[in-house]
Parts: C-alpha cells; structure tokens; sequence
C-alpha cells in the first residue's frame, strides 16, 4: 500500500463563519486573509519508509500532515490524495507535537497501555493477548524500567515513546504513521534514539511513518529512508534520499568548501527560507524565476467536480522595489533550480511506481483518516472504567479539597445563621382593602412593629400583607426573608461548585478526546456517554450531604429528627428540595461542559466566560429584581436562567404545599407570585434546561470533533447569502446614502443599529405609558 498526493493546495480562505457573515453584509465586508500555505504540493509515501519532512518554520510541515489526515474535510485544502493496493480501509494514526495532548498523566504507563489496547482491539481478545501486547510494547518502546511511573513523572523521550505505542497498541497496526515533531525538546542523544526506535518500527511493522523535524544533525539525518524539504512558500525543493542531498545541491549551484563538514540538512534550510510566501495577496513574495508546466496525470480520469483538465502555472519572479542582497538571490536561483528539478522528475517517478489505470487506486477526499469505529457497549464501558480510574482513584486530593469546600461552606453559613431560622411559616393575613383585620396569631408576645405593604398579583388584584416582626429580650427573630436569602446563597455555592471544577478539568480532557476519536478509538457519543455517566455521583453525593446537614441544622420543615433526610426522604418536602437542588447542580456541570468545549483553546476565556454567564443568570433569577416588576424588554431572559426555576421552586418546597391555611397564605409566595401548582411547571423547566444544554453540548463536540458538514453548511449560507444580496437593492441604495452623506461604512452600519435600538425604547415608553 502506497499513498500519494497531486496538486495538493492549503489556503487559510476556506468558507467559515466570518466569510458567510460577509457575504450577509450589505454595505461593507469583512477583512478575510487569504494566506496560501502550500501550493502544488505533490509526493508520496510507501510502506515501511521512514519520512521526514523538513523545512523552515511556518513552511506548512503541519499543515501538510493535516491535509494528509484529513483531505478536503481540512478547511482550506485542495487537491487529490491517491491510495494504491488498497485491500483494507486504511489505519492512520496521528501524534501533535505536544505528547501530553494524547496521554493521561495521572495513569502509570503500564496502565495507559493497558486501556489502549483494551479499546483499540476487538472484545473477545483473551486477557492473555492483551498482558502480551502490553509486555512487547514496553520491551520495543525501552520503557521497562518505567513501567509503574506515573505518566506525569516521566521524562520527556519517555512521554513521547509512549504516545507512539499507545498507537501501536492495537493488533492491526497502522498503515500510515504521522508525527508532528517528535524530536522536539529532546537532546541530540535522546533524540537519535527516538529516531533509531521509529526506524524500527517501520521496518518490523510494514508501515509507513512520515515525521515533521528541525534542523537534524547529519547522523540523525541520514537515518530517515527519504527526505521531503519544504520552502518558505511552500514548495517542494527536494524529495528522495537523504544521502542524495549533497549531490542535489551541488548539481544546483551550491559550493560546499572544500575540507567542509557542512551538514546539508542545514544548508537546504537555509537556501529553502529565502523563498517567501505570498500574505493577504499582496506582492511581497520572491517566486522562481522559471516557469514551467506541471500536467495532472490522473485529474482527468477521476469526476469532474474534483478535476481540472491541465494545471499551469506561470508565475515569474515579480519585480520588487529593491533588488534583494547577492547572497539571498543566490541562494533563490538555487532553490528555483531544485524546484523545477523535483517537478520534472516528479512525472516520471509516479509513471515508475504507481500504475495509474489500476483498479486498486483509490481517491480519498477526506483524507487518510482512520474510520470511526461504530458504537459499542464494550468500548463504552471499557472507556467508563478508565474515566472512573482518572478522575476517582487518580485525583484523590481534588476530591478531598471539593468534599473540604462543601463541609467549610455549609459549615461557616450555619454559624452566621441561627439554627431555628427555618421555624417561621411567613404565614401572613390577607386583608382586602379598606378593611382593618388583623392577623392575631396565638404568642405570649405582643405585636411591637407591624409591617403593611401593597402587592400585586398578575390577575392585577391587590391585597394588603400583615407581617409581624417579634421581638424577644431587644434581639429580633430570625424572620422567612432571611431564609430566603440563606437557600439563595446556597443554591449559587452549589452551582459554582458544580460548574467551576467541570471549567477547569475539561478542557484538557477535549484534547485527549479530538486526538483519540481522530485515531479511530472510539465513537463521539461513546466518549460523552462515559464521561456524563462517570460524574453523576459526584454531582449527587456532594449537594445531597450539603443540603442534608443545612437542611437540618436550619430546622427547615419536614425534618423533625435526623434520619428524616438519610431513609427513605420520609419528608416531602425535603425530597422536593434536595431534587431542585440536585437538578441544578447538573444543569451547571452541563453549562461547563458546553463552555469548556467552545473555549477549548482557551483556558483563561473558559474562567471568564463560566463566571460571568452564572453571575448573569443569577441576575435574572428575579431574586434582586422581581420578575413582576421587570422591564418587558428584559424580562423573557428570566426564561433562560434556571437559576430563577430552581429558586422558584425551592421556595415553593419550602413555603408551599399549604403550608399557610386559610384565611391566611404565605408572605413569600404573594411577593414572588408564585403558587402551589407552579412547583411542576418549575421543575419541569429545570428538567428542559438540562436536556437542552446537554444535547447542545454534545451537538458542539460533534461539530468540533467532526467539522466538515459544518464548513459544507457555511459554504452553501454563503453562496444563499450571495445570491440574496445580488437580488435586492439593498447594496445599491446603502452606497448611495453614504455617497451622498459622505459617511463610511461603519459609520452608517452603527447609525442603522442606533437607529433600531431608539425605535425598540420610545415604543415600549409608549406602551408602558398608555397602560
């Protein structure tokens, strides 16, 4: 099996959001950059070559491995990449630069093998087969000796050697093998050895591994089998044997000295950074001053959607302002030389190697990408256990310091409460108006201070509250509102407790997952099923001894002695309150779930953005401000905050159920209009929110996991957007106002939108005022 690649092009002018929401605008258009990375970029790999892929920083070595792995899905590339001898679906596995993306630190390496093969081989592999892979990787990877070490205490070769056999730990090693500097932060020892390792693994298992490196040494060097040197603008300057690089560059130009231990790799990077690329499609680039004809030897036998009949290109050398040093136009008619020299040998080693009417060549347009395997319970479970294991037996001291935060709180508010501030019912009289009656409840106290407030329910019928406040020995009672305000403190500690560990653990764990489920591990749902399923007794065994020791210790109603809350939940309303408290607790576990995976790449904007939604929704809990009394402008965000459902409803748990008999009712409930039959409606917003969240988290991870429909999706917005604005006049007329009031685009945009906003606020003044 052999792969190999023709008119391979990246550009970062792919169709994304920005570029729809260009297309939308009618008066003016976003700033796109259009850089292109590579450009006709052609090679090939075979099985059992070792690769490396050369070139100065920011010539596309990556971006070459990741058009590879993900063809045409990888926003921005284009060409045709050709499978030969295809007999099987191909394996490619695929290792970032930074190791520690695809490994667990808190597992030992024995163990981290362990749960890759587990998940990359079939169920009924025997327990046998398993101990020996692991055994045989250890041994092959020289990480006997750290075997038991924890991942996190290993040395840097260490880390990197066992992503690499994390990769091959499944029975069916892979085809293609592709590493993103895998020498990075090592020394020349160390790295030699890497080297040596990849070497043989590529010689004893059949495949083919391509490593993106900088600047080698001349020993290492010459261990790789083949050698592709890339330029500053993305060319292709050599592809063959490393020992053949010298040859190269003398039959070039180049003038080794003599007695000269020059390492070519060096010199080749030097020559190949005085090529510059084009940026934003201006003129800045230094490009060859040949031209030549490079003909596509297999676009025209494949569709026509993806082919173009003969590609030419003529793009001499623009003539700068000030012509460039002697030494840089030197060493740019060098690579101009090397250039062409690979492209015209470039047809007739595809001719040699490759049998381009054979029925065994296969086009992948989505790259070399491993498939994604199908769901399974096995997997599932197996990837259960290992979540369980990192974030249980692994993480004992966060579980420690999230158990301590919970006992302290609850701890610390039962001393700035008093321990009966649960007692009063807030059982009030309703007076109707212009009627003097009086609630005379049954006390060896008398009334010193009696409160009397208007409220307003939303049938518009006004009743007048009787509060009594007593006074016992000049201290005052502790009354309901002070107890609407602990349960309120409570519920926000509960859901920042529940959101902020999920915010900072998560994010990391993405990355592990986009480089597994890339690799062909496991399935996306299978990750977000183990990883929702692996949290649960957290999120229940936490709040639930919060709420039990405040619950009791606050004297709350419903629980008279202290096994009431610990058997059975023989008191209803306790039920009910630890249910609302519980149900909250997941829906922010699911609001950091969805933040950590669209702030992946950002771990300080994840903190920002985590705090302060949960403090906006706080804010629209009608807590501060009653929803009652709100602006009709503002008040439908209250329907968004499941803040404001669960304070509802932990109201009505507590206060309701006719708890206040008639003729009187509850000072709580009237001033928050709420009512007995509101606690289902409540819950079952609490309920909503949380499936909404969680099928929305899991709906992003997929896109991010799998981003070509979405890009496919932006591509045809666009093109509806384009043809929507060809087809009214609103460009027309937009340039004309700004033409004739002098105004730039901006400008006009922002009167628009003032404009708008105005319009939005005298309309609700009106209709405020008219009712």
């Amino acid at each position: 099996m052999a792969v190999f690649w023709n008119n391979l092009n990246f550009n970062t002018d792919g169709y994304n959001i920005a570029k729809a929401l260009s297309e939308l605008s009618c008066c003016c258009r976003l700033n796109l950059s259009n850089q292109e990375i590579l450009k006709n970029s052609f090679g090939s790999i075979k099985r059992g070559e070792l690769v490396a892929l050369l070139g100065p920083s920011g010539a596309g070595k990556s971006t070459l491995l990741n058009c590879l792995m993900q063809g045409r899905s990888y926003k921005g590339c284009t060409g045709g990449i050709f499978v030969t001898g295809l007999r099987e679906p191909v394996r490619t596995s695929f290792i970032n630069q930074d190791e520690c993306e695809h490994l667990l630190l808190s597992l030992t390496v024995s163990q981290s093998l362990r749960y890759a093969t587990l998940l990359k081989n079939p169920r009924k592999t025997p327990k046998s087969v398993h101990n020996e892979i692991v055994k045989t990787l250890l041994i092959d990877l020289g990480l006997e000796s750290c075997a038991n070490t924890t991942v996190a205490k290993c040395s840097g070769g260490q880390k990197k050697r066992l992503a690499i056999g994390l990769e091959l730990a499944a029975m069916q090693k892979p085809h293609f093998l592709f590493l993103d500097e895998p020498t990075s932060g090592l020394d020349s020892c160390v790295g030699l050895k890497v080297v040596k390792l990849l070497s043989n693994l590529a010689l004893a298992h059949n495949m083919a591994i391509v490593a993106t490196i900088h600047q080698p040494s001349y020993k290492l060097f010459t261990q790789f089998s083949k050698a592709i040197i890339l330029t500053g603008s993305g060319e292709f300057v050599f592809n063959g044997e490393p020992t053949k690089l010298r040859g190269t560059l003398e039959l070039s130009g180049y003038r080794f000295e003599q007695d000269s231990y020059e390492n070519p790799a060096d010199v080749v990077i030097e020559l190949a950074s005085s090529m510059k690329r084009k940026l934003g499609g201006k003129l800045d680039q230094m490009e060859l001053k040949d031209n030549f004809v490079f003909i596509s030897l297999v676009e025209d036998a494949m569709d026509a959607d993806y082919t173009s009949d003969h590609v030419i290109i003529q793009d001499p050398l623009k003539a700068l302002q000030s012509p460039p040093p002697e030494s840089e136009t030197e060493h740019i008619g060098i690579c101009s030389k090397m250039v062409n020299q690979v492209q015209d040998t470039y047809t007739n080693f595809i001719r040699q190697n490759f049998d381009i009417d054979s029925n065994d060549l296969a086009r992948q347009d989505e790259g070399l990408c491993s498939k994604e395997r199908s769901f399974s319970f096995y997997r599932l479970w197996i990837l259960f256990l290992r979540c369980a294991h990192t974030s249980i037996f692994k993480q004992k001291q966060f579980l420690a310091i999230r158990f301590a935060l919970h006992v302290v709180v609850a701890v610390v508010l039962a001393a700035l409460y008093s321990n009966d501030i649960g007692q009063d019912d807030s059982c009030v009289m309703i007076l109707e108006p212009n009627k003097s009656m009086l609630d005379h409840k049954t006390s060896p106290f008398d009334f010193d201070v009696i409160d009397r407030n208007t409220s307003q329910h939303s049938n518009g019928t006004e009743i007048e509250l009787v509060e009594s406040l007593e006074k016992v020995q000049g201290v005052q009672k502790p009354s309901a509102s002070d107890n609407v305000r602990f349960h309120f403190f409570s519920l926000l500690f509960l859901t920042f407790a529940s959101l902020m560990p999920t915010v900072l653990t998560f994010p990391s764990e993405i990355k592990l997952f986009f480089n597994e489920r890339r690799n062909g591990w496991y399935t996306t749902p299978t990750y977000y099923i183990a990883k929702t399923v692996t949290e649960i007794p957290f999120q229940i065994i936490f709040p639930a001894l919060y709420v039990y020791f405040i619950y009791g210790y606050t004297n709350q109603p419903g629980m008279d002695t202290w096994y009431d809350g610990m058997v059975g939940f023989m008191s209803t309303r306790y039920r009910d309150f630890l249910l609302v408290t519980i149900t909250c607790c997941f829906i922010a576990q699911g609001l950091g779930f969805l933040i950590g995976i669209l702030c992946v790449r950002s771990f300080n904007i994840s903190i920002i953005v985590s705090s302060s939604l949960l403090l906006f929704l706080f804010l629209f809990s009608g807590f501060f401000v009653k929803r009652v009394e709100m602006n009709e402008s503002v008040s439908w965000i209250t329907y968004f905050s499941f803040v404001r459902f669960g304070n509802e409803a932990i109201l009505l748990a507590i206060y309701g159920s006719d708890r206040c008999t008639q003729p009187k009712a509850s000072s709580i409930l009237l001033r928050f209009d709420l009512k007995d039959e509101d606690f289902k409606y409540n819950l079952l917003a609490l309920v909503m929110h949380l499936i909404v969240i969680r099928v929305v988290a899991f709906l992003v991870l997929t896109v991010m996991a799998n981003p070509a429909p979405f890009r496919i999706s932006f591509k045809w917005l666009g093109d509806g957007l384009e043809w929507l604005k060809s087809s009214i006049p609103c460009p027309n007329l937009a340039k004309q106002i700004m033409q004739r009031f002098k105004c730039k685009p901006s400008v006009f945009c922002f009167l628009i939108l003032v404009a708008v906003v105005m319009i939005v606020a005298v309309s609700l003044a009106i209709k405020r005022f008219a009712a």
